[in-house]
């Protein structure tokens, strides 16, 4: 999987679309925090997704739990989960 332009090498249970969707995702939100800050590292840009990512993720598992687990909400949850996972 290619990302930022770097070539990673990745050992997954997931099918090559799954790897390809994860690296997909991981560049597209790379990218978003790239153009909104234009003078940051790559180590700034990565670590500042990182927190966009996890701020989402914690954001979906807070609406599971005040949900009460609704089915629509679990089954984003096990995505993003899945997402992580494959990485």
């Amino acid at each position: 999987m290619t990302i930022l332009g770097q070539q990673y090498t990745v050992r997954s249970d997931a099918s090559p679309e799954r790897i390809a969707r994860v690296a997909g995702f991981v560049n597209d939100r790379l990218n978003e925090v790239a153009a909104q800050a234009p003078t940051a590292d790559t180590h700034q840009i990565t670590v500042l997704t990182l927190l966009n990512v996890v701020e989402a993720y914690l954001d979906l598992a807070d609406r599971r739990e005040e949900a009460g687990g609704s089915e629509r909400l679990e089954r984003l949850l096990r995505r993003v989960e899945a997402a992580c996972e494959a990485e």
